[in-house]
C-alpha cells in the first residue's frame, strides 16, 4: 500500500492534533508531590537569585522554579502547568514539521511514536523542567545544523542562547551539548575542510554554554541534595524509560528487553548513516550512548545519596525513537513483505501499548489528593483532627498543601510515624507507588486498629495511591 502525498499530509495533521489533544487533557488533575515541592522551593528561594544560590535541591529546575515563583501560591493546578504545556506542544509540532521537511513518510512514523507516547505526555505536562528541556533541545539542534551547513543568519549565537536555556531547564541537556560538540569535532569540521579552525569554532559555539555549566556547578551543583524519591539503580531507570517508550510494561523481563531492542535499533541505523556519509550519526551516538554514561557516572559519584530516574533519560530515548522511525520508514519503503509485516507489528505494539497506558493515565492522572482532603474536611465537621501517615515528608507535604489551599479552616494536627503509639492519630494515610495495590480493610498498628475508609487512585510514574484509614 502506497499513500499519496495528500494522505500523508493529512496523517501528519491528524497526528499533531491528537498529540495536542492528549497533552491538553493531561494538564488536568491534582498536582503531585514533585510539583508541590517545586512550588514550595520557589517560595523558599526568596527571589530570582535565590533560585540559583539558595535552594541546592535536585527538584529545583531553574526555569520552572522561576516560572512558579512568578505565579505565586493559590493558583489552580493547571495554571502552574501552562508553561510546560506550551513548551510540550511547540516541541511536538516543531519535531513533526522538521522531519516532514526532509521526509513526510518518516514524519508520520515519528509522530506515531511521539504523539501518543505516555512517557512524553506525562513528563511534558508537569509543572517541572522536562518539557522546556525538550523544546530547547530541538531549537538548539536546528540552529546548530544551520550553522554547520553554513546558512546565513545568527544561528551560532542562537544556538548558544537556546543551549543555555536548555541547561537552565534541566542539566541533563548537557548530554546533547557533548553530542553536538563531538559532531563539530569529528564530523562537520573535517567534512567542510575547516579542521584547522576547530578550536575556534568550538569556543565560539560551546564556550558560553560550557561556562554556564561550570558556573551552575559552582554555585549550586556541588551543594545539591537529593529528594526523597524511591531509590532506583541505573539499569532499572534505563529499562523503565525504554520500556515506556516502546509501550511495554515497565516491569520484570521488559526492563531488560527494552534497552536491548532500542539499543540494537540505534546501532543498526547509526551504522547505516555512517556508511551513507551522514556525519550527524556522531551527534546521535554520543548523545545516546557515551554522554549519558559519562553523566551517569559523574552523578552517581557526586550525588549523596546516589539517585537516578527514568525521566533523566528523555533525551537519549527521544533521539533513539527518531532513529527507530527512520529505520521503520526505510523498511516499509523497501517493499519486502516480511519487513512491512515487521513494521506493522512494531507499530501495533508501540502505539497500542502507549494508547492503553495513556488512556489509564488520563483516567486516573497523578492522584486524587484534593478529594482525600475534602473527605477529611467533611468528616471533621469543623472540629480539630489528628492525622498520621507512613511517610512523614511525602504525605505531610501533599496533605498540608491541599489543606492550606482548599480548606484553610480545617485544623489538622500531623502526628509523625514515631509518635503513633503514644498519640494515636484519628486518621492515617498510607501511600503506594505500586500499580493496582489495594489497602487491607483493617490495619493493625501499635496505635490500634484502623478501618479503610477510601482509596484514592493514580496511574504511572508520577504520584501514588492514597489509602485513608480511620481509627476503629
Amino acid at each position: 500500500m502506497r499513500l499519496h502525498s495528500k494522505q500523508i499530509q493529512w496523517a501528519i495533521v491528524a497526528l499533531l492534533v491528537m498529540g495536542v489533544g492528549v497533552r491538553l487533557a493531561a494538564v488536568r488533575g491534582d498536582l503531585w508531590l514533585d510539583e508541590i515541592w517545586s512550588i514550595e522551593l520557589a517560595k523558599e528561594a526568596g527571589g530570582p537569585l535565590g533560585v540559583f544560590t539558595a535552594l541546592h535541591h535536585d527538584n529545583n529546575h531553574y526555569l520552572n522554579t522561576l516560572w512558579l515563583q512568578l505565579l505565586g501560591d493559590h493558583r489552580p493546578s493547571w495554571v502552574y502547568r501552562v508553561a510546560p504545556l506550551l513548551a510540550s506542544l511547540l516541541w511536538l509540532v516543531w519535531v513533526g514539521l522538521a522531519v516532514a521537511r526532509r521526509n513526510r513518510s518518516e514524519a508520520v512514523l515519528v509522530l506515531l511514536l511521539l504523539s501518543p507516547s505516555y512517557l512524553f505526555v506525562l513528563q511534558g505536562t508537569e509543572a517541572r523542567g522536562y518539557a522546556l528541556l525538550l523544546l530547547f533541545l530541538v531549537l538548539s539542534w536546528s540552529c546548530l545544523d544551520l550553522e554547520i551547513r553554513g546558512r546565513s543568519g545568527p544561528w551560532g549565537p542562537l544556538f548558544g542562547v537556546f543551549s543555555i536555556l536548555g541547561l537552565l531547564a534541566h542539566l541533563s541537556f548537557s548530554v546533547f551539548l557533548l553530542g553536538g560538540a563531538a559532531w563539530v569535532v569529528f564530523g562537520s569540521t573535517r567534512s567542510s575542510g575547516r579542521s584547522h579552525g576547530m578550536l575556534r569554532v568550538l569556543v565560539r559555539l560551546f564556550g558560553l554554554p560550557a561556562v554556564i555549566v561550570l558556573l551552575l556547578y559552582w554555585v549550586d551543583g556541588r551543594h545539591i541534595r537529593v529528594g526523597g524519591a524511591p531509590l532506583m539503580n541505573a539499569a532499572e531507570a534505563v529499562g523503565q524509560a525504554t520500556a515506556l517508550a516502546l509501550g511495554l510494561p515497565a516491569t520484570g523481563f521488559f526492563l531488560a528487553l527494552a534497552p536491548v531492542v532500542l539499543g540494537a535499533t540505534a546501532v543498526v541505523e547509526l551504522e547505516r548513516r555512517r556508511k551513507k556519509g551522514d556525519s550527524e550519526w556522531i551527534l546521535f551516538a554520543v548523545s545516546i550512548f557515551i554522554a549519558p554514561a559519562l553523566a551517569l557516572a559523574l552523578a552517581l559519584a557526586l550525588a549523596r545519596p546516589p539517585f537516578v530516574a527514568a525521566r533523566y533519560f528523555l533525551i537519549p530515548v527521544f533521539l533513539t525513537l527518531l532513529l527507530l522511525a527512520g529505520l521503520l520508514c526505510r523498511w516499509w519503503k523497501e517493499g519486502e513483505t516480511g519487513k512491512r509485516v515487521t513494521v506493522a507489528l512494531v507499530l501495533v505494539v508501540i502505539v497500542g501499548g502507549n494508547v492503553v497506558q495513556l488512556g489509564r493515565f488520563l483516567t486516573a492522572l497523578r492522584g486524587e489528593y484534593a478529594q482525600a482532603v475534602e473527605r477529611l474536611a467533611v468528616e471533621a465537621a469543623n472540629r480539630p483532627i489528628s492525622v498520621g501517615s507512613d511517610h512523614d515528608h511525602r504525605n505531610r507535604t501533599v496533605l498540608e498543601f491541599y489543606t492550606r489551599r482548599e480548606h484553610p479552616e480545617l485544623a489538622v494536627e500531623y502526628i509523625e510515624v514515631g509518635d503513633w503509639e503514644a498519640r494515636q492519630p484519628e486518621w492515617l494515610f498510607l501511600h503506594s507507588f505500586a500499580e493496582g495495590l489495594y489497602g487491607h480493610p483493617v490495619l493493625k498498628t501499635p496505635a490500634g486498629s484502623y478501618a479503610l475508609v477510601e482509596t484514592y487512585r493514580h496511574y504511572g510514574l508520577s504520584g501514588w495511591d492514597w489509602f485513608l484509614y480511620r481509627k476503629e
